[in-house]
């Protein structure tokens, strides 16, 4: 399909089930990190809450839809080497879904938020209750995570721009646009 196409085939859609578990995602991580200090029992919550998604998509990356499945997406170094040397030289081609950078983005966000959720669990544990190291270690990877999301945003502003399209609306709406 191409990008003046005007009717949207299923692969040019974003699932609504997806859409709801990014936005879903977010509220867990903003929700958990906003009420840290206030209600710790609410932050839990919301930590256990963010566990499920991360499982349901680690599971849905694997079995769902081909276009949407990790090993569609999330290629090698060398291709993301080169897809980010070409979009440095502004020779990038626009694509319609995930590019490389995306891709290991994405892994990237997976793999911070997992040991996010494993740490803030074994702080809750008998053997690591008030253990400093990894209240450190904890409060670290969320630093990380607000530096992922930054970067995140980063990428979506600078394709949005690339693409003359604003992105994050196909959250909204499901429509892919190049980029």
């Amino acid at each position: 399909m191409t990008a003046s196409s005007s009717t949207a085939t299923p692969d040019d859609r974003i699932p609504l089930v997806l859409r709801l578990y990014h936005g879903a995602l977010a509220a867990s991580f903003v929700g958990a990190w906003a009420l840290e200090s206030t209600w710790r029992e609410v932050h839990e919550w919301l930590g256990y809450i963010l566990t499920g998604l991360l499982l349901w998509r680690l599971f849905y990356g694997v079995s769902g839809p081909q276009a949407l499945r990790f090993a569609t997406f999330i290629v090698g170094p060398r291709q993301v080497w080169r897809y980010a040397s070409d979009l440095c030289h502004r020779r990038a081609a626009l694509r319609t879904g995930y590019n490389p950078l995306a891709g290991w983005a994405i892994a990237g966000h997976m793999l911070l938020l997992g040991a996010l959720a494993c740490s803030g669990h074994w702080l809750t544990t008998d053997t690591f209750w008030g253990n400093e190291a990894l209240q450190s270690t904890h409060a670290l990877l969320v630093d990380a995570m607000w530096a992922m999301i930054v970067l995140h945003l980063g990428g979506v502003t600078l394709a949005s721009l690339r693409s003359r399209r604003v992105l994050p609306l196909a959250m909204l709406s499901g429509r892919r646009y190049p980029h």
